[in-house]
C-alpha cells in the first residue's frame, strides 16, 4: 500500500513538473529573466552556498501558483510574469518586492524543503502527512513561515529591504489572482498575511545585529562581534550566524596561539600578514590555555550546529576542520574534509580549493607529507587562500622532513625569519597602495539619535550598548554605540537613489574603476567563491567585488565619546 502510494505520488509530481515545463517561458536574454537571475545570484553569494542555483522559468501571464519551487529531480524556480509586473508597481521598492518573493522560494531550496508548495496554495510533497487535512495544513503553515522568515533574511543579506514588502506583495497577489480568502489545506488569506508580517518583524530585529557583527569582525572587534552573533543565534536557527559565531571564537584563539602552532595561513583569517610578521610569541599562560580550550570547544559546537542546518555547508566543514587542527585532532580534521568531499560528490558540486588546503595542513601536522603534497597541489590549482605563501611554507617544511626518524628537524628560527621577510614586503607595500584621503561620510548620509527608525539593545559585557538603524530604499544606516565610543556605518547594495562614494563610484562599477580611484586595496578578504572584499583602512571604506563588479560598498567613521 505504501509503495503504491509513493509510486502514485512520484507520478503526480512528475506530471505537475512536466505540465509546468511544457508551458512557454521567457527567453534568457529577456530583461525580466536577467533581473530575476541577478537577484538570485546576489542571494547565493550573500549566504555563501556552493550549490548550483535552481533553473529559472518565467511564464507569460499568470497561473494557479504565482511562484513555485520544484525541488527534485532538477531544482527549478518558476515565476509568473504577472508577479514580476506586480512587483514593478512598487516603484522604487520594486526590487525589494521581487527579492522578497525570490528569497521566499529560495528559502524552500536552501532549507531543503521537499514539499512543492506554490506561493498561493498549490502543494504536493513527499514529506507531508497525508493522513489528515489538519496535519497537512499545520505542516504547510510551518514550511511557509520558515520560508518567509529566512527568505527575508537572505534577501536582506543580499542588500534588499524586503521586511515590509513581503506582506504587501502577498496581499496584492491575492487580489490580482482573485483568490478566495480560504484555500483547501492552506492558511486563509489573513492567516498567510499575518504569518508574513510576524516573521518579517521578527527577522527585522535580528538581521541588523548580524550585519553589525559582520562589520565589527572586519574591524577586528572580535569579542564584540561574538556578542552580536551570540544574540542572533539565541533567537534564530541560522547556519550563517552559527558559522560566524564560531569564526569569531576561532579568530580570538589565533591571537592567543604561539606561532610555532600556526605558521600556516588559514582561510578564516582577515589579517594574516600582521599576525605572521609580528614577533613570535612565547608560550601561553595557563589562563590563556584554558580560554583557548573553551573557545575551541564552543567553536566546534557552533560549526557542528551550522552543519546540522545544511549538510552541504562547505564553509562550516572547512572551519570545523581548522578547529580540529587547533585542538590537535589532525585525523578528525582530515575526516571533516573527507565528509565534505562525499557530500559534494553526492550533489555533483565541486569542492572548494580551501578544503584541500586545510586537509593538506592537517596531513602535514599528522606527518603524512606525501599525501599532503597532493592536496597542496590541488589547492594551488584552485587558487586557495594565500596559496602562494602556504605552498612555499609546505615546501620548506617538506624539505626538512626526515623519513628515517619520522619527525621534523626544522630550524624554526630560520623559518620564522623567512615568514617575517615574506610578509614584511607585503605590509610595507600595503601602506603605499592606498591613495591617502578619508571618505567623507557626511557627504553621503548620516543618522542621529533623533532620526532613529529602530533601536536594539544587546545584553553582554562586550556587546555594543545599542544599535540604532534605519533602512530606506537605497541605503542602510547604523549608529553603533559602546560605553566610550560610537561608530557610524552606511551601506548600499543598489543603484537606486543614485548614491555614490565621494569619488563617484556606485554599485555595478567595474573593479578596475575602484583601483583607479582608490588605489590597490590594503587588504583583500575572500567573501565568496567568486568574490572579495576590498578593504581601504585609511579611507574607511570597503567594496564587495563579485564577478569583477561592485556588488556593495560601505563607509564608516569612529567617534570617541
Amino acid at each position: 500500500m505504501i509503495k503504491s502510494f509513493r509510486l502514485a505520488l512520484i507520478i503526480l509530481v512528475t506530471c505537475i513538473s512536466f505540465s509546468i515545463q511544457a508551458q512557454e517561458v521567457l527567453p534568457e536574454n529577456n530583461h525580466k529573466f536577467i533581473v530575476v537571475r541577478q537577484i538570485m545570484e546576489k542571494i547565493k553569494w550573500a549566504i555563501g552556498d556552493s550549490r548550483q542555483l535552481p533553473q529559472i522559468e518565467i511564464r507569460p501571464g499568470k497561473s494557479e501558483n504565482a511562484a513555485i519551487l520544484i525541488p527534485n529531480p532538477n531544482p527549478r524556480l518558476i515565476l509568473d510574469e504577472k508577479v514580476y509586473d506586480l512587483c514593478r508597481s512598487f516603484g522604487s521598492d520594486s526590487l525589494n518586492a521581487l527579492a522578497s518573493i525570490i528569497g521566499h522560494e529560495l528559502a524552500h531550496f536552501y532549507r531543503d524543503h521537499k514539499a512543492i508548495i506554490g506561493l498561493i496554495g498549490h502543494s504536493e510533497a513527499e514529506n507531508l502527512d497525508n493522513s489528515n487535512r489538519s496535519s497537512q495544513q499545520n505542516q504547510r503553515i510551518y514550511l511557509e513561515a520558515e520560508a518567509d522568515y529566512f527568505g527575508t533574511f537572505y534577501a536582506f543579506q543580499a542588500g534588499f529591504n524586503s521586511f515590509k514588502t513581503l506582506p504587501k506583495i502577498l496581499s496584492l497577489i491575492y487580489n490580482e489572482y482573485q483568490l478566495p480568502n480560504k484555500l483547501s489545506n492552506y492558511p486563509s488569506k489573513q492567516e498567510r498575511i499575518n504569518i508574513a508580517v510576524a516573521r518579517s518583524r521578527e527577522m527585522e530585529k535580528f538581521a541588523p545585529v548580524f550585519e553589525v557583527g559582520r562589520f565589527l569582525y572586519t574591524k577586528k572587534y572580535y569579542k564584540e562581534a561574538e556578542a552580536c552573533f551570540e544574540y542572533v543565534t539565541s533567537h534564530i536557527s541560522s547556519k550563517e550566524a552559527f558559522n560566524n559565531l564560531g569564526v569569531a571564537k576561532l579568530t580570538r584563539v589565533s591571537t592567543l596561539t604561539s606561532q610555532d602552532e600556526t605558521h600556516f595561513a588559514y582561510p578564516f583569517e582577515i589579517d594574516v600578514a600582521n599576525r605572521l610578521s609580528s614577533n613570535t610569541r612565547g608560550g601561553s599562560t595557563l589562563q590563556e590555555e584554558a580560554l583557548k580550550k573553551r573557545l575551541l570547544q564552543e567553536a566546534e559546537l557552533n560549526f557542528e550546529k551550522a552543519i546540522s542546518f545544511d549538510r552541504y555547508y562547505w564553509r562550516a566543514y572547512i572551519n570545523l576542520a581548522i578547529t580540529q587542527i587547533f585542538l590537535k585532532n589532525f585525523n578528525a580534521a582530515i575526516g571533516e574534509i573527507d565528509k565534505l568531499r562525499q557530500r559534494a560528490a553526492s550533489k555533483g558540486t565541486p569542492v572548494h580549493a580551501d578544503a584541500f588546503l586545510v586537509r593538506g595542513i592537517a596531513l602535514v601536522k599528522a606527518g603524512r607529507m606525501d599525501e599532503a603534497r597532493q592536496d597542496f597541489l590541488r589547492a594551488r590549482e584552485g587558487d586557495a587562500f594565500r596559496i602562494d605563501y602556504n605552498f612555499s611554507l609546505f615546501k620548506k617544511l617538506n624539505n626538512s622532513w626526515l623519513d628515517d626518524f619520522g619527525e621534523w628537524e626544522v630550524e624554526w628560527t630560520k623559518v620564522e625569519r623567512w615568514i617575517k621577510s615574506f610578509f614584511k614586503k607585503e605590509t610595507q607595500v600595503q601602506f603605499k597602495k592606498e591613495n591617502y584621503f578619508k571618505e567623507n561620510i557626511n557627504s553621503i548620509k548620516t543618522i542621529e539619535d533623533k532620526d532613529v527608525d529602530k533601536l536594539i539593545t544587546i545584553n553582554g559585557t562586550k556587546a555594543p550598548v545599542s544599535i540604532h538603524f534605519k533602512f530606506d530604499l537605497s541605503i542602510n544606516t547604523y549608529l553603533i554605540k559602546f560605553d566610550y565610543h560610537s561608530m557610524r556605518l552606511l551601506q548600499t547594495h543598489t543603484t537606486e537613489g543614485n548614491i555614490t562614494t565621494s569619488k563617484g563610484l556606485k554599485v555595478g562599477d567595474d573593479q578596475v574603476a575602484v583601483r583607479k580611484k582608490y588605489g590597490s586595496p590594503g587588504k583583500i578578504i575572500p567573501i565568496a567563491k567568486e568574490g572579495f572584499m576590498y578593504v581601504y583602512e585609511k579611507q574607511h571604506i570597503h567594496f564587495w567585488i563579485i564577478k569583477e563588479k561592485v556588488a556593495k560598498w560601505e563607509v564608516y567613521e569612529i567617534n570617541r565619546l
